[in-house]
């Protein structure tokens, strides 16, 4: 899950149990990638500033996910 903190559609009163949740599902990801030898990247560290994100204020946009894919390929392809 991306840090949720940059999504400005998402209704700040239920942020902490989104927040909860993300770390959850973090967690539950990690722990599945190294019970399975699979690669582990942390998405919430992932940069997703107000410019990246798109007109619907909840997805990246373009640039959003052109950042993403730039800075996991290392994580991919190594």
């Amino acid at each position: 899950m991306p840090d949720l903190r940059a999504i400005p559609a998402l209704p700040r009163p239920v942020l902490p149990v989104l927040l909860a949740k993300a770390r959850w599902m973090d967690a539950a990801t990690r722990a599945a990638a190294v019970a399975t030898g699979a690669r582990y990247v942390a998405v919430h560290t992932l940069p997703l500033a107000a410019d990246l994100i798109s007109t619907d204020g909840l997805h990246p946009g373009p640039a959003g996910y052109a950042r993403w894919a730039a800075e996991l390929a290392p994580a991919l392809t190594g």
